[in-house]
């Protein structure tokens, strides 16, 4: 008997449901009561959820936070290479660059070599010249 009224007692929680109601001005409420007013009602059905059912889900909430710590992964090796390359690449242009002013600085220095041996031949014409002037 009183496995009997325990099995009643858990039937009506099983199939409890709830109420949409709508009232005359439009507002809706929900409630495990029927509702006052029967012109506009809607029944809804609560289940809870099965095992199998909680299982999936945490298997599927599982399966997502892997993916996103994969993803997450990738995205770090991708930074972390684009970070590699970028720093070749700057590194690179600083070496030739340096080559550049290396080549730029010896052009200077041979065209004031070249500006001093000029000056250097205008003066010796020009003591020839009063050398050879005086004889």
């Amino acid at each position: 008997m009183k496995l009997f009224i325990i099995l009643l007692m858990f039937s009506g929680l099983a199939n409890a449901g709830m109420y949409k109601c709508k009232d005359a001005n439009g507002k809706i409420s929900y409630s495990q009561k029927r509702c006052e007013v029967v012109e506009d009602i809607q029944v809804l059905e609560i289940h809870e959820e099965s095992d199998e059912a909680k299982d999936r889900r945490e298997i599927n909430a599982d399966a997502k936070a892997s993916r996103e710590r994969i993803a997450e992964s990738e995205r770090m090796r991708a930074e972390r290479k684009h970070k590699q390359e970028t720093d070749y690449k700057t590194a690179k242009l600083k070496a030739i660059e340096a080559k550049y002013n290396a080549k730029a600085e010896e052009q200077r220095s041979f065209q004031k070599m070249n500006e001093a041996a000029a000056r250097s031949r205008e003066s010796n014409d020009r003591l020839i010249r009063g050398l050879l002037g005086r004889r």
